[in-house]
Formats: C-alpha cells, structure tokens, sequence
C-alpha cells in the first residue's frame, strides 16, 4: 500500500486533521452509550441482577458510598445469567446464517466475450481469500454489525510478501477505530497500532526523532482516505493522508476521549479506497449515526429476565397444601410421616367401614389465588416479541411448531422468519462486494500482468490478472455462499440449460428454428450465461433449408449439401419450394437450378446410404456379392504361388 509520498498545504493539512477529530468525537459518543450494555450482556455481568442482589444483602445500618462495589470490574465476575445465554443464542444464530462455510468472491461476466477472464479472475480471487483471512473477517464484520451502531471492513495489500497468495488480506475494524465525516462524507479514517519496526521506511525518514528505536516499540496510526476532500493535493483520484504517533510509554495506558492525531507524515495515491463502512440499521431523519441493532433487545431482554423471576418468586413462595381426612388419620401419624426419612416404609391404618362421612366433601381442594398463569402467558408473549424483533423463530431454533400445521403454512413460516437475516445479508453482501471490487483495483499492482503458480509435476501454471479497467465493467461481484446457495443455484441453473438444449437439439435434429433458437437465448440470458449469444450462433452444420437458401440469395455461392444432414428434411423442403415457385412463376431460373442441384445432392446421399445398407444386410444373410467372397481354384492357386499370370479356364 505504500507509494511515493508527497505532501498537501499546511492550510488543508489542518483542516482534515480538525475535521478527522470532529469526526472522532461524534462517533465516540455514540458507540459509547450502548457499548458498556451490550459488554455486560454479552460477557454474563448481568447488571441487574447484581444490584438486586446486592440491596438484598445490605446491612441494617447501609453502607458507605465508597464501599459500593463496581459490578463491572473483573472482580466481581459472576457465572453467566440468563440474559447472557439468551443474548449470546441468538447473536450466534445470527451470525452463523450471515457468514458462509466457504466464503470466496465468485465473479460473474456481464460483458459479451468476458467469461474466459471471469473464471482467471474467480481462480485468483480463490486462493486470494483463502489465505487472506476472509471467513475471520466476515464472522467479526457480521458480529460487529449486529453489536455496534457500523462496520467497518479493509482490504490490506502486502506488495513486500514473497508469495502471490499472501499479498491479500481481509480484516473486520472495530467502529470506535474506523469512521467517516458525518453528514458529508468526504473521507474516512482508520486509527490502528503497530509496531515502529514495521513502519515503511518513506514513513520512518519523516520521524528523525525517533531514529534508533527499538523496533517493537508500539505506534499509532491514522489513515485518513479523503477522494472527497481533495484541497491542496495532486487532485488523484484516491489519496491517503497518514498521522503517526509514537507512545509513551507513561501515556500508552491512558483512556482518551479525543483522538490524537500525531505528526503528519505525507499522502499517497491509491488504485481504491482499501476501507468500506456500512451499517446494518438505517440512522433516524436528521442523523447520520445508526443505533447498534442489540439494543433493540435489552429492553425485551429485561422485561423476560423479571418475569422469570417473578416465576421462580411464585413457585417458591406459594405453600404446598396436603388435605387429609384428621379423623381417619391421627395427628401422631402425619407427624410420623413428616419425620421419616425419605425411602422408609410407613404403615397408616385407616378405618374402611366407616361411611358416614362423604368422601367428596371432605376432601374438596381449597381455593389459591395464584397468578403463575398470567407470568407465564406474559413470557410466552415477550418470547414471540422477541422472536420478531431478532428474526429468529421456534424453527430456526430446533424447536417444534404446532402440529396441526401444513407443509404450505409451515414453509411460510421458515420464510417470513429468514427475512430479518435478508435484509443483514443484503448489507453484508454490499459490503463485502464493494471489498471485492478494490481488489480487482489492487490487483495488478500485487501481482502483476500475470501470475506462475507452481505445479506439482515441477511445471508452473500462468494465470493472465485481468486489468482493473477491464474488470469494472466486465465483472459482477457475488459474495458468494453468503445464503449457502448461490453456488448451488448456479450449477442447478447450467445444468438446466443443458438438459433443455441437448434436447432440443434432439428433437429437431440440428436445424433449430429460429423461435426456438431465439426462446433458448432468452432463457440462457436470463439463467445468467452472458455469452449465450456466441454459443447459438448458427454455425453451418445447424443450419437449416432456409438459412441455407438465404445465404445462397446474398452470397450467390451454391447452397451446401453435407454428409451428416438430415436430407430427407431438406429433400422435402426443396422440392415445396420449387413446386410452389414453378407454380407461382415468382421464382427465378437460377434459383431453381440451384434449388434442383441441392436436391439432387441431397438424393445422392440418400441412394448412398441405401446402398450401404443393402450391403450390411447381405453381408449378414451370407450371399456373394460382386467382388467379394471370390477364392482361387485349385488350378489358378499354383501359378499364383509361382508368380505367373494364370490362364482363363483352368488351361
């Protein structure tokens, strides 16, 4: 990523570096009011739990201000709560439909002529995300983007790396070091650290300060990608300003709230922005920072947690009542089986003639008022809120449905549930896209017009690297897998296609109409086979009689008979044309003659091929024929023996 470094006016130096703070300062405040939150859900501090717990155990006489412990200091860690499993069950599920098993960039051609370059282009972008990282990165982009108010996610070219297939790498920023200018969106900016060893060399002749320090020793980094703000530069069409700051080792510890720039070092030209932001929710009118999609659950999230323990309070509390009949049972023996330990035998006499007592009456259950039913009414409710809010259904989870539903309502039910997680892989996919579409900018400069991959017969296998010119307009970025089945479709897609042609071939053999020729066409357009209209060009062994008759009418050449032509079709297809042309009179001479030529040609083959099978058939019944199965008496066999010509007749 490093190029020649050049400088831009102290004026618009200034002005970006204001504007990159202002940035900062904005997008602080907003990742700051629901990280703490989300941070205690996510890692089990279940905040309210703690502090009821907390007031519960409180001395008669209260505690002193400075005694109240931090329930979010490492120390007063609790196993995780419920919210933390219910918080972290379905932020997986989410993920895990977001991210693909097998993550690449599948490229599709949408130009004529551009599909042999797409499959060089998917051929390097294979290995190309392969050893970049690019599952990583997708799962974190992915868990970022549900978490935080954006994302943000980075094409990172290694020129320096010996091989081609670790010049690429992928990564997923965190919101609070990745931003852009708010509401006008002129630039954006990445804050990272790393150490002064790895630092290009045209960056460390700007810091002769620092000559001679030791190279694990950490720095910041602030890359400012400004195409919008092009004040006081060379006017490219890509610039990258850069800021470093060495740490002090006093200060590397210190929280700050306002970001700090360091000395300003130089631009460079890019071929594209390497960073792409995007949010999974839209920001409210009048703003331009989204909330995180999470905190739309804390409250849900809440609201069941003190269900729940209301529930648990009720069963607790609510008295396990026993009636019993005291007259037929004495005090002593309820006594006795109270006090028995569990597992004993008990004996308990009970008088069985007695019947004046209704049973019915004695024995009848004594009223409770419990509201258990209405807290577990009010938690099936918050669940199916939830479930709406997040997009995760029963199904989705493993759990069973209703079993009186049909297949039809059920496969409904699966879909309307996956719209949620559409609507985040429409993000995702963009995002991940417009990543994509760098890469084809980066790629000449990281490996050149062409690319020698080893082999393992010790041959090497050359890969042309499309020109990125040439790669935006011909190429249609897919992320694919990202819904598990793009790949699948496509090949469902080709081999459909396939079916439908060869039986189509079949069924006209070889002289395709132009109606059908014409369907077929449209239907490979729509299947995504661009190039559909080089494969049905009607070549001459496909052409039909009249395609034939049509290029005899602006070519003037003779119209072409072929050996494998269906000849009885074009025998009967002529001879209409002549007989309706003599009879119509509106046929030239020529055109007859070389309509009769074609015909004749046409029956020769036929005559030929009847021939043929005459013989096979007598060659199969046994009888001679003309200069075949003919021996050598035994007369003629000598002088043949010898050399000499034998007479007629034996003599």
């Amino acid at each position: 990523m490093h190029n020649k470094l050049y400088e831009l006016d102290f004026e618009a130096t200034e002005e970006l570096s204001k504007l990159v703070r202002e940035s900062h300062n904005k997008i602080r405040g907003a990742i700051s009011a629901n990280s703490q939150k989300v941070a205690d859900l996510y890692t089990g501090r279940d905040t309210n739990a703690f502090w009821r717990k907390f007031m519960q155990n409180l001395p008669s006489g209260g505690v002193a201000i400075s005694d109240v412990p931090d329930p979010t200091k490492v120390g007063s860690w609790s196993p995780p709560q419920t919210t933390a499993n219910f918080f972290l069950s379905r932020l997986l599920q989410i993920v895990t439909a977001l991210v693909p098993g097998t993550p690449t960039f599948e490229v599709k051609a949408r130009t004529p002529g551009a599909v042999h370059t797409a499959e060089k282009q998917n051929e390097i972008s294979e290995w190309a995300t392969d050893h970049g990282d690019l599952k990583g990165a997708m799962k974190r982009a992915a868990f970022l983007g549900m978490t935080s108010p954006h994302f943000g996610v980075k094409f990172i070219p290694h020129k320096e790396a010996k091989h081609p297939v670790d010049r690429a790498e992928f990564v997923a920023v965190e919101p609070a070091n990745c931003g852009w200018e708010v509401f006008n969106r002129r630039f954006t900016w990445h804050s990272y650290s790393t150490d002064y060893g790895k630092l290009p060399e045209s960056w460390r002749a700007k810091l002769p300060e620092y000559e001679g320090l030791p190279e694990w020793h950490p720095c910041e980094i602030v890359e400012v990608y400004h195409p919008g703000f092009l004040y006081g530069g060379t006017e490219s069409e890509f610039p990258m300003s850069v800021w470093v700051q060495v740490i002090d080792d006093k200060k590397k510890h210190k929280n700050r709230k306002t970001l700090n720039l360091g000395r300003y070092i130089g631009t460079e030209d890019l071929p594209a922005v390497p960073l792409v932001i995007r949010n999974l929710l839209d920001p409210a009118p009048g703003e331009d920072i989204p909330p995180s999609e999470v905190v739309s659950w804390i409250p849900l999230m809440d609201m069941i947690v003190q269900t729940l323990d209301q529930i648990d309070k009720e069963i607790r509390t609510i008295n396990n009542i026993n009636l019993y009949d005291k007259q037929a049972i004495r005090q002593e023996v309820v006594r006795q089986i109270v006090e028995t330990p569990p597992g004993e035998r008990i004996f308990v006499g009970v008088d069985v003639d007695d019947t004046t007592r209704g049973v019915n009456f004695t024995m009848r259950p004594v009223e409770q008022n419990s509201v258990l039913n209405e807290y577990l009414a009010a938690l099936r409710t918050y669940i199916s809120i939830f479930d709406d809010i997040t997009g995760v259904g029963p199904m989705d989870r493993g759990m069973p449905t209703q079993p009186e539903k049909s297949a039809t309502e059920a496969a409904a039910i699966t879909q309307n549930s996956s719209r949620r997680n559409k609507a985040r892989l429409e993000v995702i996919s963009e995002a991940w896209g417009e990543v994509a579409r760098v890469h084809h900018a980066w790629q000449r400069e990281l490996y050149g017009s062409k690319i020698e991959i080893p082999t393992g017969t010790g041959l090497t296998h050359r890969i042309a690297v499309p020109d990125p010119k040439v790669a935006r307009f011909a190429f249609r970025v897919d992320p694919v897998d990202l819904e598990h089945i793009s790949r699948r479709g496509e090949l469902e897609s080709t081999l459909t296609f396939l079916s439908q042609t060869t039986q189509t071939i079949a069924n006209f053999r070889g002289s395709i109409p132009r109606v059908v020729r014409e369907a077929l066409r449209i239907a490979g357009k729509a299947m995504g086979i661009v190039d559909v209209d080089l494969f049905l060009e009607q070549p001459i062994l496909e052409q039909g009689p009249v395609d034939r008759y049509i290029k005899f009418m602006q070519t003037g050449k003779k119209i072409v008979v072929l050996p494998t032509d269906d000849h009885e079709v074009y025998i009967a297809y002529y001879q209409a044309m002549i007989e309706n042309g003599a009879e119509a009179g509106d046929l030239p001479n020529k055109h007859i003659m070389m309509l009769g030529e074609a015909l004749q040609g046409h029956q020769m083959h036929v005559q030929r091929k009847e021939m043929q099978q005459q013989q096979m058939v007598a060659q199969g019944s046994g009888m001679a024929q003309p200069g075949q199965g003919a021996t050598a008496d035994n007369s003629a066999a000598p002088a043949i023996a010898a050399g000499q010509v034998p007479l007629l007749g034996g003599r």
